[in-house]
């Protein structure tokens, strides 16, 4: 038996420090394997938080653009209700002067007929009589 020993002691020996070996490789290999799975997943989320971010900045940009534009529309349709308010004080205006006009018209061909009437009468009387 002790033969047995002395005659496969190199083998047991061999066999342990190769199942050792082979143990260390293995947990170093699975070590490394799990540290790139994270390293995979950490990339996946930096990923996927680049797409968000890229995302929401387009959105931010579309939004501040509709934004400028309708300041802009609000401004022009500033300054149109500002020109149509000149526009119907320029019509009030203009009507107020052609309504005084008018009735300084009325009033003179009102006199004008009083006259004409008035010397008619005078006309009508004189030459009645004779």
């Amino acid at each position: 038996m002790w033969d047995f020993i002395q005659n496969s002691v190199s083998e047991m020996v061999s066999a342990l420090v190769g199942g050792g070996l082979m143990w260390v490789f293995n947990y170093r290999s699975q070590k490394a394997k799990g540290k790139s799975d994270e390293a995979s997943a950490l990339q996946e989320m930096q990923n996927a938080y680049d797409r968000f971010v890229k995302d929401a900045n387009d959105q931010i940009d579309r939004m501040r653009s509709k934004i400028t534009e309708l300041e802009n529309r609000n401004q022009e349709l500033e300054s149109l209700s500002a020109k149509v308010k000149r526009l119907e004080d320029e019509v009030a205006d203009i009507e107020k002067h052609w309504q005084d006009k008018l009735q300084r018209a009325e009033k003179t061909w009102k006199d004008k007929y009083d006259r004409l009437k008035a010397d008619f009468e005078d006309y009508k009387r004189n030459h009645q009589s004779k």
